[in-house]
């Protein structure tokens, strides 16, 4: 029983080299090109010589003449410039907003501190950094809805500016991770 099954597999490894190997040894070399490919170029082309290997024509002309539409560079700049706008704006107010905190959590503390009564003095300290915890949370919520905001616009704009939009479409995670 245990040999039948080592057969088996063993036929059932060998069958799939074959698999792989066969297709790759049943091509043929008729250009001299060291991977296999055939060149598909025709004999009537200028560059038959010159064989790039792609699975495309690449000396074939445009589809009907028609013109690839091209994306606008300034159109792209501007909406560029008016996202960072906004993202350097968000940050300029999230730092105020977090140094405001601290200055009233440090205050908020120093007085707590001041207490004699234990119970005031804990009952205050929770409190000092119950309301640092918020309005740092809250801080946290208002830079990430102005990023994703400025984001959002310069999507927006940048699909106007041709197809693509710029390319910088994947670009947004480098915002959110900061």
């Amino acid at each position: 029983m245990q040999i039948d099954r080592r057969l088996a597999q063993s036929a059932a490894v060998v069958g799939l080299a074959a698999m792989l190997a066969i297709p790759v040894l049943a091509q043929t070399n008729t250009n001299g090109n060291e991977n296999g490919t055939t060149n598909t170029n025709s004999t009537t082309n200028a560059n038959v010589a010159t064989n790039t290997n792609s699975p495309t024509n690449t000396n074939a002309p445009a589809e009907h003449g028609r013109k690839k539409p091209k994306v606008d560079p300034a159109c792209v700049k501007a909406a560029v410039d008016v996202r960072d706008t906004a993202v350097m704006a968000a940050w300029d107010a999230y730092s105020a907003s977090v140094k405001a905190a601290l200055t009233a959590r440090k205050s908020a503390l120093d007085a707590a501190w001041s207490l004699t009564d234990e119970k005031a003095r804990r009952d205050a300290i929770r409190a000092a950094w119950k309301n640092y915890h918020n309005a740092v949370k809250t801080a946290k919520k208002t830079l990430r809805d102005a990023k994703r905001a400025a984001w959002n616009t310069f999507k927006t704009e940048a699909r106007k500016c041709g197809p693509g939009g710029g390319g910088e479409d994947g670009a947004q995670g480098m915002d959110s991770e900061l």
